[in-house]
């Protein structure tokens, strides 16, 4: 049956040129004109590769650590008032005594920093609240370390007394 029918061979390079241009059309294009995207992109990229420096982080990063450092930065001519002043007013509030505020030693003085060491007595859960209300307090520095130590007393009330030295930490 094709033997009879003849087909020129320009028919077929017409209809094999519209099908190729089809093709191209509907697939191919849209592949193509992606991959050129991709490319122009990716040369455009290359130059700002290096991700380590962007100075816009950089300087946001900066500003928060100025205000953390700037909550827990005192003025030592100061420091042992405001510390002592502040620590026993809140301190009275939750019925807790400051027994002693030892004499600052060399081993308590670092290179930029100021250590303080107070003494204080009273109830367990009113010492852990004044740490919880010292560690949002400003101008006297951060909690470093916290020492809890229990007596129990040979009176009559057999009560357990609880010391704890605080050591709070100042920028200097």
């Amino acid at each position: 049956m094709l033997k009879s029918k003849v087909i020129k061979k320009e028919y077929l390079l017409v209809a094999g040129s519209l099908l190729l241009l089809l093709s191209y059309e509907l697939a191919f294009k849209r592949t193509y004109v992606a991959w050129r995207q991709y490319r122009r992109l990716e040369e455009q990229l290359s130059p700002q590769a290096d991700f380590r420096y962007q100075p816009g982080f950089l300087e946001r990063k900066s500003k928060n650590l100025d205000k953390l450092i700037g909550l827990y930065r005192v003025d030592t001519a100061e420091l042992k008032d405001v510390v002592i002043g502040t620590v026993a007013n809140k301190a009275a509030k939750l019925n807790v005594r400051l027994s002693g505020v030892p004499a600052q030693g060399d081993d308590l003085q670092l290179d930029g920093f100021n250590i303080q060491q107070l003494d204080l007595e009273g109830e367990y859960f009113s010492l852990l609240k004044l740490i919880k209300s010292l560690q949002g307090t400003e101008q006297i520095g951060m909690v470093r370390s916290v020492v809890l130590v229990s007596k129990k007393n040979e009176g009559k009330d057999g009560k357990v007394n609880i010391s704890m030295k605080i050591y709070l930490e100042s920028i200097k």
